[in-house]
């Protein structure tokens, strides 16, 4: 995961932390962090298929947030901090993936208990 900053002129973007800008694909979570789940914000350049995961620290798929198409722009979603067999998710480091078909983002958030 890189960030850098993005030249606009006169002035330097730089993404904040936790988020990352991946031809035209914006991933951001919060709170960070999270005790009974996460809101996380997607930003998309252009209308796309997006399938939106939840990672645990060693790789291993914990839970599918979404997975469809989305317009162009702004969506919010939750992930309630539950895996996949429906259980409450450990405390610790997870990382929530975003895959379209033209970008992919991701960005780390922790869980407590």
């Amino acid at each position: 995961m890189t960030f850098g900053a993005l030249p606009c002129g006169d002035l330097t973007v730089v993404p904040a932390v936790g988020s990352q800008l991946a031809d035209g694909l914006l991933l951001r979570a919060f709170p960070n962090p999270g005790r009974d789940g996460v809101t996380i914000d997607l930003g998309l350049r252009i209308p796309q298929a997006v399938r939106v995961s939840v990672h645990d620290v060693t790789g291993r798929l914990c839970a599918v947030i979404a997975e469809r198409p989305y317009p162009a722009g702004q969506q919010r979603l939750v992930w309630d901090g539950r895996h996949g067999a429906g259980g409450t998710a450990a405390s610790g480091v997870y990382f929530i993936r975003a895959q379209g078909a033209t970008a992919a983002a991701s960005t780390r958030i922790v869980m407590v208990g």
